[in-house]
């Protein structure tokens, strides 16, 4: 029987992204996920997989977060021209100076 897991698996998968959106999937190191999580390899591939796996979890953790976000207030009430000044009014107030995970991986790769 293999020992439990010592840490929290979405906040290390949060710093593996953190990583991503920062360095891209090429220009991010093994070593650089490593010290952003503090955790050895071999517990991110037991966890995650290989590096593509933890890209992929990344991403699909942003999607659910930030992503999810936008779409309720696309579902929300209003007309559509409301729900989309509304969307962009959020965006514009939150945006992230790394810009859109997503974006950012669709050029990236």
């Amino acid at each position: 029987m293999g020992r439990p897991r010592e840490f929290e698996p979405e906040e290390a998968l949060s710093r593996v992204k953190d990583v991503f959106w920062r360095k891209g999937y090429e220009g991010a190191s093994m070593q650089d996920v490593e010290a952003a999580t503090g955790l050895k390899k071999q517990s991110l591939y037991r966890t995650f997989g290989d590096k593509r796996g933890m890209y992929l979890a990344a991403l699909q953790q942003y999607a659910d977060e930030d992503v999810r976000a936008g779409a309720a207030v696309l579902d929300g009430a209003g007309s559509a021209q409301e729900r989309f000044k509304r969307l962009f009014f959020q965006v514009a107030q939150e945006a992230d100076p790394r810009g859109c995970f997503l974006c950012n991986a669709a050029l990236d790769r």
